[in-house]
């Protein structure tokens, strides 16, 4: 028996180079795409975390000036629509409702600016304004008052009297 030997010479070319390589460019132009999307995601993230810090910051700053005042955050919330459309501006209407606050707890005590115009113009209100039992129930008796006087300077008198000029002037 004789024996044959049979060779066979393979060859390949070597593809896979290319393809990963390939592979690596899809990787990075990916990688690139999701920290872009990061960076954007991350600033979305810091404006909605602004947003509510300044959200709560207002409804705070709403809670403690309507303690301060007397009224209920949703009648302030209320008024301060209204007097912003009015052209009356935000620190004038606390100015004034403070003046009110003020000037209420010295009505209250018989004395004081509010109960000295009273005594001399209306008695009757000043009874009225004494049983009230809350600020804002106070500032609606006076505007509703203040809303069916005729006379131009009783009306500024008795606003002035009771609001402060700044707001007594203005409403």
């Amino acid at each position: 028996m004789a024996r044959r030997e049979v060779r066979t010479d393979i060859t390949a070319k070597d593809k896979t180079k290319r393809a990963f390589a390939s592979v690596q460019r899809s990787m990075k132009s990916l990688k690139r795409g999701a920290l872009g999307i990061g960076v954007a995601l991350a600033g979305i993230g810091v404006s909605l975390v602004a947003a509510a810090k300044k959200a709560v910051n207002f409804a705070d700053e709403i809670a403690k000036t309507a303690d301060k005042v007397g009224f209920s955050t949703n009648a302030l919330q209320e008024l301060r629509v209204a007097t912003d459309l009015a052209g009356i501006s935000q620190g004038e209407l606390d100015s004034g409702l403070g003046a009110l606050s003020k000037r209420m707890g010295e009505l209250r005590q018989e004395t004081g600016a509010l109960k000295t115009f009273l005594d001399k113009s209306d008695p009757a209100l000043k009874t009225l304004l004494q049983s009230t039992t809350s600020n804002e129930e106070a500032f609606r008796i006076i505007i509703g008052t203040l809303d069916g006087m005729t006379n131009a300077q009783d009306k500024a008198a008795l606003a002035a009297a009771a609001l402060g000029r700044t707001l007594g002037v203005a409403a």
